[in-house]
């Protein structure tokens, strides 16, 4: 199983996210703290500005980002799949 870390950014996200996404995020954090590549997160490796991090489906409109160090997931921020990656 792997530590789960968020940064003050996703902190800050998700209290700003609808109850049913904060709700959701909690269901696929077991999901991610088992394995990031888990299907049913639909998890991706990202381009550009964000090389190296990943993103995980939430709900079909809003991603979370993400970045794997070792052992340990730092989560950084949630956020419509419009402006996720700007």
């Amino acid at each position: 199983m792997l530590s789960i870390v968020y940064t003050d950014e996703m902190k800050k996200s998700v209290r700003k996210m609808p109850v049913e996404i904060q709700g959701r995020l909690a269901e696929l954090i077991h999901f991610l703290a088992e394995d990031a590549f888990h299907p049913y997160l639909h998890t991706k490796p990202l381009r550009e500005k964000w090389r190296g991090y990943y993103s995980f489906r939430i709900t079909r409109n809003y991603r979370c980002i993400f970045g794997i160090d070792k052992n340990i997931i730092i989560l950084h921020t949630i956020d419509h799949r419009k402006d996720a990656y700007r």
